[in-house]
């Protein structure tokens, strides 16, 4: 295993990954990661979100290890791999235990971001690194067996600090054919200017349709819980249906820290119709779609982080 910290990382930074997995009606999900604030004070932690509730456990930066070329992280007694996840966490709340195997990957077609990997300066990049794969094995949670038999989604996100503003959605379609989506919407800064940029990776009958800004992506609607973009004769409409499901506060980064909070639905209902032309390819409504949308200025997120570090000390 390699240590995170590298000559080239410059601070603040941040790296976390998002293992979604989903059995049934059950959907939980782990987001391990490392945060180093301005003044290079490095931390981990790993966050856990289910149907049930959502919970934070802290980590000293020494119990962090990643090993890129086989994407291995390990935090203190916990792994994730592309083999699949062992769990072992514990606070005054709640115990988690377990492990999950995974099958193979489907990987898309080279980076997320476009030719955004290569600039700069970029406040967040993100990255997708299975869009479907096979899940197998049992997580306990305060002793309460919790079956893993069904599917799984991982992406993952570096830099600073996420978007202030931004959608994001993840839903696996179709189980058994392997049908997936992730759409990001999201203001962007960039040497002194702000764009509302689109990323988004949809996965139907095993091949991949890729909508971003990059590729002439343009965002009709956004906003109200429905985002409408278009791209060439491709037309994709996504409806937060706001019915099933509760969003839980995690912890995101801002300035490499992990004082902002924001809300995640992990299992809400949402609905995602795709045109080629006048032809409809998919109209799906799916009850364990995971959905955010953030929108804070930036009084209010330092405002947030203000009284995060309140309650950390």
């Amino acid at each position: 295993m390699r240590q995170f910290q590298s000559k080239k990382v410059k601070y603040p930074y941040f790296e976390g990954w998002y293992f979604k997995h989903q059995c049934g009606n059950n959907t939980l999900a782990f987001i391990p990661a490392l945060h180093t604030d301005k003044k290079g004070r490095c931390s981990a932690s790993v966050q856990v979100i289910t149907d049930k509730g959502a919970w934070y456990f802290p980590f000293h930066a020494d119990s962090f290890e990643v090993d890129r070329e086989r994407f291995c992280v390990k935090i203190g007694a916990n792994s994730f791999s592309k083999k699949g996840i062992n769990i072992n966490l514990e606070n005054e709340e709640v115990s988690i235990s377990g492990e999950i195997s995974y099958g193979c990957f489907e990987e898309i077609h080279g980076d997320i971001m476009g030719p955004f990997c290569w600039v700069p300066f970029m406040q967040c990049r993100h990255s997708v690194l299975s869009m479907y794969h096979r899940t197998a094995g049992a997580l306990y949670i305060n002793d309460k067996r919790l079956p893993m038999d069904g599917v799984g989604y991982i992406e993952g996100d570096r830099g600073c600090s996420f978007p202030k503003r931004y959608l994001w959605t993840q839903s696996i379609l179709n189980e058994s054919r392997g049908d997936s989506i992730m759409l990001s919407v999201a203001d962007i800064p960039l040497w002194g200017v702000h764009f509302r940029g689109c990323i988004c990776s949809i996965y139907y009958k095993r091949k991949e349709y890729r909508l971003a800004t990059y590729k002439g992506c343009r965002i009709l609607k956004y906003g109200a819980g429905k985002v409408l973009v278009k791209q060439g004769k491709y037309l994709l409409c996504v409806t937060n249906k706001k019915n099933g499901g509760h969003p839980y506060s995690l912890h995101a980064p801002d300035s490499g820290q992990m004082t902002r909070m924001i809300k995640e639905n992990p299992s809400c209902t949402m609905r995602y119709q795709f045109w080629r032309g006048k032809e409809k390819l998919f109209d799906v409504t799916s009850c364990n779609a995971s959905f955010e949308k953030v929108c804070c200025t930036e009084k209010k997120i330092a405002e947030n982080s203000k009284k995060v570090l309140q309650k950390q000390h």
